[in-house]
């Protein structure tokens, strides 16, 4: 049974690197088409930063050539931003250490930068290869690997144990669903778990799910979610009204749609253009998830109303230039950095990724903000905060994307409902905070 488990394992091991390999030239020709397609990822290679995903990082690595204290792996601007009071709490109490922060986006690295510049080390993760990922450890030398959320990467994991560097799985989260497929590679699961130091969960079904996988239960504990210390930056109220008046939208009930995709651009839009027949003076702002997809989504809502993009309007619009902006009905977000700004303004928001099939997106930016949240049927990614608001009645949750109108056109003709929904989701922020202190404690 022994031998069988660990033949199991071994065929398990050789299949993933031998997709792996197979799928190498795959995600090179997928990236020559972004590069290609998407002003947005031109820089990423006029920068040289290409060679990153293949472990080349000699000129970043002599910038700073003392070994990391700590390489904190964000995929993106929500694990980023999450995880931002840790890395914060962190060089508050040790200024002098080396840290490194690793992303696997363009918007994800274009944060990083934004928010720290030279004060920590940056980099793109590079692919799950062993010579890719052993060239990184051997190059940056990390006395501790801390990953966000999901992050589970086999050579990763196997690298590090081969160099003697604990990894710390923080935040962690696995759907059921998720779950299920793990179980269905029983043996490679448990392998894999057990090459953490610790997983720190953000909720108890999610701890339950990864000792049900083979984690030892020493291994896994639960602290909450560090979502809930969410730091709002300086300033971001101050330049929400500059927009509001640019855009001479004083006084006008503002819908944000948040984080879109594909499909889900069009139902906005759609819902946009019934409710004017009820609000003559609503505006909305759109802010698609991929920065790749801001010009397309542009074109589409041109056809729908007068349309603007944020990017048209310089941060220091003087008096004069405002008239350029008045007839403005639509507002897509593309820039990077400033969702805060856009929930700001927000009378009520739509969170994107949960009107279709993808698992929905943080919603608790707005939430800290004490803004109406709508959802769709579709938020298995954050089913517990999700259940968490909705006990609460901190937020609405659609049955079917066909409602979206209804109930925003219910939110909207009802400030009362408005505000305590906003303040039942600020007070479920404030009662839920305090995760960072103790996740430092736990790994120090």
């Amino acid at each position: 049974m022994v031998f069988v488990k660990k033949l199991e394992l071994l065929a398990s091991l050789c299949l993933y690197q031998g997709i792996m390999l197979l799928l190498l030239p795959v995600f090179w020709l997928r990236l020559y088409y972004k590069i290609y397609r998407h002003k947005a990822y031109q820089k990423f290679s006029q920068q040289g930063r290409m060679r990153e995903r293949l472990g080349g990082y000699q000129s970043e690595r002599r910038v700073k050539p003392q070994a990391v204290d700590i390489h904190f792996h964000t995929v993106s601007v929500g694990e980023f931003l999450a995880l931002k009071p840790l890395i914060d709490y962190y060089l508050r109490q040790h200024p002098d250490w080396h840290f490194l922060i690793s992303t696997t986006t363009l918007t994800g690295s274009d944060q990083v930068l934004h928010s720290y510049g030279g004060q920590v080390s940056h980099v793109y993760l590079p692919w799950d290869i062993p010579f890719f990922v052993g060239f990184f450890l051997r190059l940056w030398q990390p006395r501790k690997i801390v990953l966000m959320e999901t992050e589970i990467w086999p050579n990763l994991l196997m690298q590090a144990r081969k160099h003697a560097i604990p990894v710390y799985l923080v935040n962690a989260r696995l759907s059921e669903k998720s779950a299920h497929a793990y179980a269905k590679w029983a043996s490679l699961s448990r392998f894999l778990l057990n090459h953490f130091q610790l997983i720190i969960t953000q909720a108890k079904p999610d701890q339950r799910r990864f000792i049900s996988l083979g984690a030892l239960p020493r291994q896994v504990c639960c602290l909450g979610n560090i979502k809930f210390d969410l730091t709002l930056k300086a300033g971001f109220k101050e330049q929400a009204e500059h927009l509001r008046s640019a855009l001479q939208w004083q006084n006008k009930l503002i819908l944000v749609a948040a984080s879109t995709h594909l499909d889900e651009d069009q139902k906005c839009l759609d819902c946009y253009t019934r409710l004017k027949h009820y609000f003559p003076a609503l505006k909305l702002i759109l802010v698609p998830r991929h920065p790749e997809r801001f010009e397309t989504v542009y074109q589409l809502a041109k056809n729908t109303a007068p349309t603007q993009k944020r990017s048209n309007i310089p941060a220091n619009t003087l008096a004069q230039q405002i008239n350029r902006h008045h007839d403005t009905e639509v507002l897509i977000g593309d820039s990077l950095g400033e969702m805060l700004i856009y929930y700001e303004l927000a009378d009520v928001v739509i969170m994107g990724g949960s009107l279709i099939p993808h698992g929905g997106h943080n919603l608790l930016e707005p939430a800290k903000l004490g803004k109406a949240i709508i959802v769709g049927p579709y938020m298995h990614n954050f089913a517990t905060i999700t259940k968490l608001f909705i006990q609460n009645k901190a937020l609405i949750q659609l049955q079917s994307p066909l409602t979206l109108c209804e109930q925003t056109r219910y939110l909207l003709q009802n400030p009362q409902t408005r505000q305590i929904m906003g303040k039942q989701a600020s007070q479920l922020m404030q009662q839920h905070s305090g995760v960072t202190e103790k996740l430092y404690q736990l790994l120090s």
